[in-house]
């Protein structure tokens, strides 16, 4: 048995000249041109090879097939609007996991001071993972994870694409004793990438 290939846009054609009984304001509530309204009901009857209108002079009726056909039409024109709404909330609906990687220090801070107090974000999953830079990743860019949806980071990531935000600035404060600095002088911050820093 061949199954037939049904159009959305005819059974909501043959729906809406049921509920008018005329195919002219048919037309006008669709917004097409009464000549392809007329058209796509001829090609449906074609198509199943039944009748689903009698025509008169002034109005359209159904037929016994029409009638026991129509239920099913706006069954399925039903379902096809449920289908697009849940679609179209899904994509606002908040669920999902979201996850964050930091540095231990801003982690912690994450944890004990920010997370507790986000609202509203619906089935969320907010899960928190640490990454510690190497020394390279301050010039060379910071690996992005695969499974990470947010990196915060003391440097810029390596991938360029991706979009990167500034949050604020800090300031870091070195501390060395002076037995060391009378053995390994420092002059200017830059020479720190030299030493065994902590």
């Amino acid at each position: 048995m061949t199954k037939l290939q049904l159009k959305y846009r005819e059974l909501k054609i043959i729906s809406v000249i049921a509920a008018s009984e005329n195919i002219s304001h048919a037309a006008t509530v669709l917004g097409i041109a009464q000549a392809n309204v007329s058209k796509y009901l001829a090609d449906f009857e074609s198509k199943v090879g039944l009748k689903v209108f009698d025509r008169t002079t002034r109005q359209l009726m159904l037929t016994p097939f029409g009638t026991a056909l129509l239920p099913y039409i706006n069954d399925m024109l039903d379902r096809n609007e449920q289908l697009n709404n849940f679609i179209a909330d899904y994509k606002h609906e908040k669920r999902g996991r979201v996850t964050i990687y930091a540095p231990t220090g801003i982690i912690t801070y994450l944890s004990k001071h920010v997370i507790d107090k986000i609202k509203d974000i619906g089935d969320i999953t907010l899960s928190l993972k640490t990454c510690n830079l190497e020394r390279n990743a301050f010039y060379e860019g910071v690996e992005f994870p695969d499974d990470c949806d947010v990196l915060i980071s003391y440097a810029p990531p390596k991938d360029e694409s991706l979009v990167a935000s500034f949050i604020t600035q800090y300031a870091v404060t070195a501390y060395a004793s002076q037995r060391y600095l009378e053995k390994h002088p420092i002059s200017r911050p830059d020479e720190l990438e030299h030493h065994s820093c902590i």
